[in-house]
């Protein structure tokens, strides 16, 4: 065999090397960029999640007596709403919230708020996320009666219970 042959054989070999290896970084590099948008996303479904929190916070501080109930037997209320760009075409996602009451007797005096947020239209979710919270409604500090409660209407427990 030639020098130029074995020279020919060389050159090519490492540009099959420099191609495999090029591949390889862009694949890497795709992976990456797909785990961003996977993040991405959980984090607009969170903050939708959230969005429907703060929701619930001021529609009870409006009407303390919503979600109104059909008696003891209903302890929970449920709604959902679905989320605009400033565009109000553009749909960027939705929450929904329920309300639990399970835990608004005496003793407890607490709503258990639980809000998922789906990201992407309904037609496209891309991911979700799920909180749940503890909304403190007693007004006056529990076990001292006539001491205001410094927690009152406020979340005193949070939980991100994850995407599901």
């Amino acid at each position: 065999m030639s020098r130029r042959g074995v020279v020919l054989v060389a050159v090519l070999l490492i540009l099959a090397l420099l191609v495999i290896f090029g591949l390889v970084m862009l694949s890497k590099e795709s992976a990456h960029f797909e785990a961003a948008r996977r993040d991405a996303f959980s984090a607009q479904a969170f903050e939708l999640a959230m969005a429907g929190l703060e929701d619930a916070r001021v529609k009870l501080d409006k009407d303390y007596h919503f979600p109104r109930s059909n008696g003891s037997e209903q302890v929970l209320l449920s709604y959902s709403e679905v989320v605009y760009d400033l565009d109000e075409v553009t749909e960027l996602g939705s929450y929904r919230v329920t309300i639990d009451q399970r835990w608004q007797n005496e003793n407890y005096q607490v709503l258990r708020i639980t809000s998922v947020g789906y990201a992407g239209p309904a037609s496209q979710i891309k991911a979700n996320r799920k909180l749940v919270v503890y909304l403190d409604t007693a007004a006056e500090l529990r076990g001292a009666p006539g001491t205001p409660n410094p927690n009152y209407f406020e979340f005193i427990n949070f939980e991100d219970r994850g995407s599901l």
